[in-house]
């Protein structure tokens, strides 16, 4: 592979590298117009040495065009970056509590709550802000729309910062949607004042959307195969139940049931069949173009605009202006102009695991399908197309396998097995919801047809719990780090290139970096070994506490009973991954006894250390000596006044969990204040480790 075919690639890699360092430097500058005199200067310096055909000048014009383009993206990102409140304007918007809101996300409904993202301004600053508000669901708020503007009474505060180790980062998440706030809405505490539509193509897009789910409902699907049906045909997937997406997940299937480049590609396939009648002219075949152009990014538009969507869309876009101009396009070529293009609209999509999984999955395929492809031939058609679809799984799974590991620590071990039958079964259901569609005014047609459709989900979803119910079906607890994430990606890239131009050096920098990648495996995984601590989690009315010696731990806790307990699964699971943590789960109420872990009541001996569980129901009485402990935490509301408990303890630290006891918090706080006392609020600082 020559990359000198490829100049979108060549600057696309110092744009990227420029996004990484303004995302990952903290970079916070007010004005960032000087930097661009120094990208100018670069770019007009390269230029002039291109002109010049000496070996000297071309490899300086190649630097210069490097930090020409990594200062672009770095100027890019640190623009979006530095879009922030100053602290006069976080302390309004904290005390104000009467604001009129728009609703500029769809409204996403539980079964108790409705959640809606809106879009807000005060007197007091011109630039709109975002946050999030929960209402309790009803009859009237189910009904909230997107675009329906509200006056409500609430306190808004910033999103929370993760409270527990390792715990996936919301607060980050949402800022790069450019929402920061949140908040409850009482019953009584809002009124509808109208409605403003934000943006008309996403609010016809929505109702298209809605129009097309009420058509496959009404051909006969329901159920699973409903939230299905609308998940991967339509890209709705607000009624697809998180077990269900589990099982699909484990069978390492998951990404079909998000819309994708091959669902874009069905839909430009049969629109190009069906236009084919305008091939006779190129004044016809461009009006084609057009139409296929308009019905791909209308696809997109309903679809929700997914990452993935936006990719093929781009994609499609340039091949077919490529097409108009005559020229031959090239996949790779075109998939690196996209990514440019969308990085340059919003370099924070970087950062999307959506847009990360969908390029590294497009990526692999166009990089390595054929050399898997070219390891076996087959003798018939039948065999031949279904070694093409396992070529195709193989390089799609290798490419986002390390992405995958690194956010969710598992791999799917059959995901051969489930893909061969879902991805050739997607297809069609993609043509049969099509069909249904097509055909929704002859009511007994379109349901037959969504007879079809259901028996076509029914084999897809039992082939996902088939593979899921399969003895190790996934690998879980790896872990690896974003360092080790960067190497694997660079390792795959010498070894690819090493392979296409038969480079020795290549292969050579390859197996350095594996052996850098083990190196930082083994020295985090014998880290790991050696630790000896006591985590206390932060979570909501529930107390859990981790004793881990050596990577072997006693998880207890008064309401998580097993690891499929969504709070162990939000809170706590990430932590024991990526700290190798292999944890018991035992009720804080039983006594216990280890060789290095003792519990008896109230006391709890770990390794040397001593932990005292105070709750509201405690009664202590005074002893001669006070009791030396490392430890004292308060679970609970605890009616017994701190100056009572320390007459009884002498204690190394204080550890206050007040999630529900506020007034008594500050309490125990300004005494620790007072009388010098070490203490760690869980409510101010998260999660309590030990050293």
């Amino acid at each position: 592979m020559n990359l000198s075919k490829y100049p979108v690639f060549k600057i696309l890699f110092p744009y990227i590298f420029g996004i990484l360092t303004a995302y990952f430097s903290g970079f916070n500058a007010e004005n960032i117009t000087p930097l661009f005199l120094p990208v100018i200067i670069f770019v007009a310096f390269s230029y002039f040495l291109f002109k010049n055909r000496g070996f000297f000048q071309q490899k300086m014009a190649v630097i210069l065009v490097f930090f020409a383009f990594a200062g672009v993206g770095f100027m890019n990102t640190s623009f979006i970056l530095n879009k922030k409140l100053t602290g006069e304007e976080e302390r309004i918007i904290q005390e104000q509590k009467s604001w009129i809101v728009t609703i500029v996300e769809h409204p996403k409904k539980s079964e108790k709550s409705v959640k809606v993202i809106v879009s807000f301004k005060s007197q007091y600053f011109t630039k709109k802000e975002k946050a999030i508000l929960y209402f309790k669901r009803d009859s009237v708020t189910a009904q909230f729309k997107y675009g329906d503007v509200l006056l409500v009474n609430t306190q808004l505060s910033p999103i929370e910062k993760p409270q527990n180790p390792n715990q996936f980062d919301y607060q980050t998440f949402m800022k790069r949607k450019g929402v920061n706030f949140t908040g409850f809405v009482k019953e009584t505490a809002w009124s509808s004042i109208g409605q403003k539509i934000p943006n008309m193509v996403k609010y016809l897009s929505h109702n298209i959307q809605q129009k097309f789910s009420q058509m496959l409902f009404d051909a006969g699907l329901s159920g699973e195969e409903y939230s299905i049906a609308t998940a991967l045909i339509l890209g709705n997937s607000d009624t697809m139940d998180p077990e269900l997406r589990a099982v699909w997940t484990a069978a390492g299937v998951s990404h079909i049931l998000c819309v994708s480049g091959m669902h874009v590609g069905i839909v430009f396939m049969i629109m190009n069949y069906l236009l084919f009648p305008l091939n006779f002219s190129k004044r016809s075949q461009t009006i084609k173009s057009l139409i296929l152009l308009f019905m791909v990014w209308s696809y997109a538009n309903i679809t929700g605009l997914a990452p993935s969507v936006m990719r093929a869309g781009t994609m499609f876009t340039f091949v077919l202006f490529g097409n108009f101009l005559q020229r031959n396009t090239n996949v790779f070529h075109s998939l690196s102009a996209s990514l440019f293009l969308l990085l340059t609209l919003n370099p924070l999509l970087l950062f999307e695991m959506g847009f990360q999984f969908s390029y590294s999955a497009v990526f692999g395929i166009v990089l390595l399908q054929k050399p898997i492809y070219k390891l076996y031939k087959p003798k018939t058609k039948v065999v031949k197309y279904f070694w093409e679809l396992t070529s195709v799984s193989i390089a799609a799974q290798f490419a986002t396998a390390p992405i995958a590991i690194y956010y969710f620590g598992q791999f799917p071990n059959y995901f051969l097995i489930g893909n061969l039958v879902v991805i050739f079964l997607s297809f069609w259901v993609v043509l049969t919801g099509v069909a249904i569609m097509v055909f929704s005014f002859i009511p007994y047609v379109s349901q037959l047809i969504g007879y079809l459709l259901i028996y076509e989900i029914k084999i897809m979803n039992y082939t996902a719990k088939f593979v899921e119910a399969l003895p190790y079906s996934t690998t879980e607890q790896i872990s690896i780090s974003l360092l080790q994430l960067i190497l694997i990606y660079l390792m795959f890239g010498f070894f690819f290139y090493a392979y296409s131009n038969k480079n020795k050096n290549s292969f050579l920098y390859g197996l350095l970096l594996l052996l850098a990648i083990t190196g930082l495996y083994m020295y985090d995984k014998t880290s790991c070994k050696n630790q000896e601590n006591i985590t206390i989690y932060t979570i909501s009315k529930s107390v859990a506490i981790n004793f881990n010696q050596h990577g072997k731990s006693i998880l207890l806790s008064d309401s998580i009973r097993t690891k499929a307990d969504k709070r162990y699964q939000f809170s706590i699971k990430n932590h024991e991954r990526k700290a190798r943590i292999n944890s018991k789960i035992l009720n804080i109420q039983e006594d216990y006894e280890d060789k290095t872990f003792f519990k008896k009541g109230s006391f709890i001996f770990f390794n040397g250390k001593t932990l005292y569980l105070l709750t509201g129901n405690d009664k202590l009485y005074p002893s001669s000596e006070k009791l030396k402990i490392d430890y004292l935490y308060l679970s609970r509301n605890p009616r017994l006044k701190p100056e009572v408990v320390f007459k009884i303890f002498d204690c190394d630290m204080v550890i206050i969990d007040g999630n529900n006891w506020l007034n008594l918090e500050k309490e125990w706080i300004q005494y620790c204040r007072e009388h010098d006392v070490n203490y760690h609020s869980m409510r101010e600082e998260g999660a309590f480790t030990s050293k």
